[in-house]
């Protein structure tokens, strides 16, 4: 179950380095030692993501010992929260998120997935929140769920403590929950089918229908996820939005989940554009604003007869000059603004009449400063 974030992403810095494979790394794992240490984690930490991911992480020399003893502690000591599951809680933000789950030490699949992550940010590890749904048993799974990413010297493998945690709950299989912990891609599109295609983490992307159906072969393409990767990460959230769903529109036939699923990027992608445009609005605002300040400075100092000597012509054309820059910036602002909020057109329409006068009072008031200290000087 995904609970909703508004907004929710987890930066995952790419590397892709040459180094011993993620497996036989894995292999050579003392997990009785890391069960045995992840069981003794003292109270005094337990309330505190830094403090936690620090303890966690201390004793151990390798990033994948790392994460298996952050997988571990959170594997078995959140428990699944089956009423939040039919009765799912909105977040603003992802913080939100570490904050329920460290405070009540339950959640959903979310709550699993981004704690995960988090403290594997803290430890300075390398970990992304997948988001997708499942196959168990030739079934899938009538809810979303989430799961993570993480890469090691290059390589990519997946983790789900959710899962892991069903496991420990159990009590089928004792010590650490191996079958959840560094996935590799190959394995872990069997059960699990992210949303967006570019976290299959595969060279030719499974269709969603075929993994429906459970029927498919894995060979080898020409899709670079490593590179589409690197470039998803530096997008804004806007570009990331279109990438997902144009990836997702040419992944095969949807179904219910994923429909669900593809409305809500579309209306994360149509809010993040209207912010975007409310946005330039504000920095439009912000420009009128001081165009139009600067401009009523100089029409008091000039009912003022300009006696204020401390304004002479070069101070009272840097001040009108000062004025006109900032409408001008304020007008490009509101010519790009797309919105249907029919306040902020009007707003927009009455402020870009007052910029127009104001230019055109601007260009006078240029030409009369220069006149009123030629009489002057005369």
């Amino acid at each position: 179950m995904i609970i909703g974030i508004k907004g929710m992403r987890y930066f995952l810095v790419l590397f892709i380095l040459a180094g011993l494979s993620v497996k036989n790394i894995a292999q050579d794992i003392d997990y009785e030692r890391i069960v045995k240490y992840v069981n003794q984690t003292p109270n005094s930490v337990v309330n505190s993501t830094f403090k936690l991911s620090n303890y966690l992480t201390l004793p151990f020399n390798t990033d994948i010992e790392k994460l298996a003893s952050i997988y571990y502690w959170v594997a078995k000591n959140i428990r699944y929260d089956d009423k939040l599951a039919k009765n799912p809680k909105l977040y603003i933000e992802t913080k939100e998120v570490v904050d329920d789950v460290m405070k009540s030490k339950s959640g959903v699949c979310q709550h699993y997935a981004v704690l995960f992550a988090e403290l594997s940010r803290l430890a300075g590890l390398k970990a992304y929140v997948v988001e997708g749904y499942t196959m168990d048993k030739g079934k899938i799974a009538d809810v979303s769920h989430a799961w993570n990413l993480v890469n090691v010297s290059g390589d990519w493998s997946f983790v789900d403590a959710t899962w892991a945690n069903a496991i420990i709950k159990s009590k089928t299989k004792k010590g650490f929950p191996q079958t959840y912990f560094m996935v590799k891609p190959e394995e872990n599109i069997k059960t699990h089918m992210p949303f967006d295609p570019i976290w299959q983490i595969l060279s030719s992307p499974i269709k969603y229908d075929e993994f429906d159906a459970g029927k498919f072969n894995l060979v080898s393409g020409n899709f670079s996820y490593n590179d589409s990767i690197g470039e998803y990460l530096m997008m804004s959230s806007i570009g990331q939005y279109r990438a997902t769903i144009g990836r997702m529109q040419n992944n095969g036939t949807f179904n219910k989940l994923i429909k669900k699923e593809f409305e809500i990027k579309q209306k994360n992608l149509s809010t993040s554009l209207s912010n975007e445009e409310i946005l330039k609005y504000n920095k439009g605002i912000v420009y009128y604003n001081i165009g139009m300040n600067f401009l009523n400075q100089y029409i008091k100092l000039k009912n003022n007869k300009f006696k204020d000597k401390k304004y002479g012509k070069s101070a009272l054309m840097a001040i009108i000059d000062s004025s006109s820059v900032n409408l001008q910036k304020a007008e490009s602002n509101f010519a790009e603004i797309q919105i249907n909020d029919p306040e902020i057109k009007r707003q927009i329409k009455t402020n870009t009449t007052n910029i127009n006068k104001s230019k055109t009072m601007i260009v006078k008031e240029q030409e009369y400063i220069k006149q009123f200290f030629q009489v002057i000087r005369k």
